[in-house]
């Protein structure tokens, strides 16, 4: 529409504000299904056919609550990160959604707490030979054990802290801590000093200068044979 605003955000991202009454209908068939036309067809640029993709995230702010611009684009940034998700591209953010996004970045900040404070732990699921039933080692499996929240099962946790960069550190934190039982089970002379363990790791810590060095360290300093750590990748 004429009175629309549209502006430019960052990158590949805009943000359109349209004063006046919309109703669900007219905005996915006035404003949603016009612009997705739009990218629809594709460009011509020199030799090459270039196809385009557009999601839309809508917020429509309450007026009877006291709601500032920042926080509008806030919602309306939640609800197209809905829209990457979703068949048509497009999302209205509903307030089921808004809760979901706080409880989420609710449980961000404590999951960043929790690598500081110990409360994302190992939980060690054996590996069984099924034939003779005997344990030949365990898979290191990621939980949070929150003090006040209980355990968190990695379906709610995994996915936040992917979105914010953390994978990394917890992963390297799972590394440290098998390494550290490992090198327990090494000491004693009990008979899970032959189980092994296995350990994701993202890949491009192999590559890093220094890794491999570092844990070739780390399994002789604890008395560990190197087959008794397999790395996931």
């Amino acid at each position: 529409p004429f009175s629309a605003l549209l502006a430019h955000l960052m990158g590949d991202f805009y943000a359109v504000v349209l004063p006046g009454q919309w109703t669900q209908d007219s905005l996915y068939q006035d404003v949603f299904d016009p612009i997705k036309s739009a990218f629809d067809r594709p460009l011509k640029i020199g030799k090459r056919t270039v196809g385009l993709q557009v999601a839309m995230g809508i917020t429509m702010p309450v007026m009877a609550e006291t709601q500032t611009a920042s926080e509008v684009l806030q919602d309306a940034w939640t609800s197209y990160r809905y829209a990457r998700d979703d068949d048509q591209n497009c999302n209205l953010l509903a307030q089921s959604q808004l809760e979901e996004a706080r409880a989420r970045a609710i449980l961000g900040q404590e999951l960043r707490r929790g690598l500081d404070q110990g409360w994302v732990e190992p939980f060690f699921q054996p590996i069984v030979d099924i034939r003779t039933r005997q344990p030949h080692g365990c898979e290191v499996l990621c939980r949070m054990n929150h003090p006040e929240l209980g355990l968190v099962p990695p379906g709610r946790f995994i996915p936040v802290a992917e979105d914010m960069g953390l994978m990394d550190e917890i992963s390297l934190t799972m590394l440290d801590r098998a390494l550290k039982q490992l090198g327990h089970w090494a000491k004693g002379s009990i008979p899970q000093c032959d189980l092994f363990l296995s350990v994701n790791l993202e890949a491009h810590h192999l590559m890093e200068p220094g890794f491999l060095a570092m844990l070739q360290s780390r399994l002789q300093k604890g008395g560990i044979r190197p087959q008794n750590l397999k790395i996931e990748i």
